[in-house]
């Protein structure tokens, strides 16, 4: 299979997935701050042609992906603010991993399923 499909963000994997669906794993590649955000690019072919069925959005930078049956599970480094009672200090973040689940059962209307978050060791 050998199509184009534009997006703004860097395609940094794709998965085969039907012989009508792939997987574009778009990472944000110029922002590595704590308002970086990736995307799950569902394209559809049709007559040799792609077009966007859907984008999911991922919180962070992609990692590492993986495609069990049609349940598409992504691993994002990210950023989050904690929550803090004091207001002088404008608050702290923490560095960690994000794994997110996608129900990819029906490629025009994925469904995010869950996350998960594990913090890293820094904490600023």
């Amino acid at each position: 299979m050998r199509a184009r499909c534009r997006s703004p963000r860097r395609a940094s994997r794709c998965i085969y997935w039907t012989t009508r669906h792939v997987v574009l794993l778009a990472r944000d590649g110029c922002n590595w701050g704590t308002d970086a955000e990736s995307q799950a690019l569902v394209v559809e072919i049709k007559q040799g042609k792609p077009s966007t069925a859907a984008s999911l959005p991922v919180k962070g930078t992609i990692e590492a992906s993986r495609l069990v049956g049609t349940a598409l599970y992504v691993a994002s480094s990210a950023y989050r603010k904690l929550v803090s009672t004091n207001t002088t200090d404008g608050g702290q973040w923490e560095r960690g991993t994000q794994i997110s689940s996608f129900d990819l059962s029906q490629p025009s209307q994925p469904a995010a399923r869950s996350t998960e978050w594990y913090r890293a060791t820094a904490v600023w």
